[in-house]
């Protein structure tokens, strides 16, 4: 939030963290603290410096994969998994117009079998899978290892898919 000082003099803070208060050291005072006289007062608690640190992180490994390495890796990921549901028999949503729109996600049913069904043969099988209204939710990374997709195979097979 940025306002100008004179602004600043008429807010007054509804929510406020242990930062946002004169002498959050000081145990033995009875709250409630009086708020910091400066922007401070708005402060809510700490600043999640873990979770930059962590973020700071994550950004550093896609600036050294790059951004086209970790789409390809994701499209082959991808395509593996929704070559297995085809050969299943599973009907895919696909609402992008061209391949170029396609993220890791991956909707799907098998004919004639409840999506419900399905998600609990996956999570049995060790797939992380999800329930989305009708359809199973598969969401491929860059993480994702090329064995998921024999994994994904193998749990189908025994949920009316082709051998």
């Amino acid at each position: 939030m940025a306002v100008s000082g004179r602004a600043l003099d008429r807010l007054v803070p509804t929510l406020s963290g242990w930062l946002g208060v004169e002498s959050p050291m000081e145990t033995d005072l009875l709250p409630p603290h009086p708020a910091l006289a400066d922007a401070g007062r708005f402060q809510e608690g700490t600043p999640p410096i873990v979770g930059a640190m962590q973020f700071a992180a994550a950004v550093e490994v896609i600036e050294i994969a790059g951004i086209e390495a970790i789409s390809s890796v994701i499209a082959a990921r991808v395509a593996a998994l929704d070559d297995v549901l085809a050969r299943a028999g599973a009907e895919t949503l696909a609402p992008w117009t061209n391949p170029a729109e396609r993220a890791g996600i991956l909707c799907f049913r098998m004919p004639g079998i409840e999506a419900a069904r399905t998600v609990e043969r996956l999570k049995d099988a060790g797939l992380v899978v999800s329930l989305r209204g009708r359809w199973v939710r598969l969401a491929s990374h860059a993480s994702t290892t090329p064995d998921v997709a024999t994994m994904l195979a193998d749990a189908l097979k025994g949920d009316g898919a082709p051998a």
